[in-house]
C-alpha cells in the first residue's frame, strides 16, 4: 500500500481537458508511462465512473464500492441489476487486484464479494417478500440482518436497505 501511496503521491495528473462524454467510454488517459482507464458502469448513480490502472492492478471505484458497509440506493438513477452487474465485472478482474473504494478501507476481492453477496441476501428475502404478496413498503422495514453480516455498517437504513428491496420491487414488477 505504501508503494502505491507513494506513486500516487508523486505523479503530477493533467486532467482532460474537456468533459467525458459516457458514450465514449472507455477512455485511456497517459499518465506519464502509465495507463489509466475511465470507464463507467451502473449502479450507486446516473453518473458512475471508475479508474482503473492495469498494469497495477488498482480500479478507484468511487462509490460502485462501499467496503464492509451495506450499499447506498437511494439515489433516483441506481439500478440494482446494473450494480450487481457491475460487482462481477469487478470480480472478473485479477485475483489480485486492489480495490480503492468511495467508503471504507481499500480491499480485495474479498471486499467486493461481501458487496456482491450482501446484495444477493437483500434480493433473497426481497424476492421471498415479494412472492408473498408483501407490499413494498412494508418489505423494506421487513429486512432481517443475518447473523453473518451483524458487523456490516448499514449507513442509514432509508438510504441502503429500504430502497434496494423498493428498487427490486420495481425491476421486478417492470417483468
Amino acid at each position: 500500500m505504501g508503494n502505491i501511496f507513494a506513486v500516487a503521491n508523486s505523479s503530477v495528473l493533467a486532467f482532460p481537458n474537456r468533459p467525458l462524454d459516457p458514450a465514449k467510454l472507455p477512455v485511456k488517459l497517459d499518465l506519464g508511462g502509465l495507463t489509466a482507464l475511465v470507464e463507467t458502469h451502473p449502479g450507486h448513480s446516473g453518473t458512475d465512473l471508475i479508474v482503473r490502472v492495469p498494469e497495477q492492478n488498482v480500479v478507484y471505484t468511487g462509490d460502485l464500492l462501499f467496503n464492509h458497509l451495506y450499499p447506498v440506493t437511494f439515489d433516483e438513477q441506481a439500478t440494482v441489476s446494473g450494480w450487481r452487474s457491475t460487482l462481477k465485472t469487478f470480480l472478473s478482474y485479477d485475483k489480485d487486484t486492489i480495490f480503492i473504494p468511495g467508503h471504507g478501507q481499500v480491499g480485495g476481492r474479498d471486499a467486493v464479494q461481501l458487496s456482491a453477496d450482501l446484495f444477493d441476501d437483500v434480493a433473497a428475502q426481497a424476492e421471498k417478500m415479494y412472492k408473498s404478496g408483501i407490499p413494498a413498503e412494508d418489505a423494506a422495514d421487513q429486512y432481517v440482518v443475518p447473523d453473518k453480516y451483524k458487523d456490516v455498517t448499514i449507513f442509514a437504513w432509508n438510504l441502503s436497505i429500504g430502497p434496494t428491496i423498493l428498487k427490486l420491487y420495481k425491476e421486478w414488477g417492470a417483468k
